[in-house]
């Protein structure tokens, strides 16, 4: 009797270690795009032509400090004045492929 006590008492702490286990929410990290992946899609720097080896530029942008003047409706262009640039935050977000493009014809 003694030993079907302690393989029950088991079986009970091991079936509720794994429903614990399996029940849990495993966090996902969530990863913020950078300032270069999101360059056409949702902003890009009035009168500049980007080049993807000197991102150095645009990584220098606070976009984060800009993000509140974003519009609903229409484009907005904002001067930055750590970077020295007008930035152009999008109302909607844009197909990187479309923008690129479209800046070739």
């Amino acid at each position: 009797m003694n030993i079907k006590l302690t393989l029950l008492f088991t079986f009970i702490l091991c079936f509720a270690a794994f429903s614990q286990m399996s029940s849990s929410k495993q966090m996902v990290p969530v990863t913020t795009p950078t300032n270069v992946e999101r360059y056409g899609i949702d902003y890009e720097i009035k009168d500049y032509t980007f080049n993807i080896t000197d991102s150095s530029m645009i990584n220098a942008i606070d976009l984060n400090s800009i993000e509140h003047l974003r519009s609903q409706t229409e484009n907005v262009e904002v001067f930055d004045a750590n970077s020295g640039y007008t930035i152009i935050l999008f109302f909607e977000k844009k197909n990187k492929n479309t923008t690129q493009l479209n800046e070739k014809l």
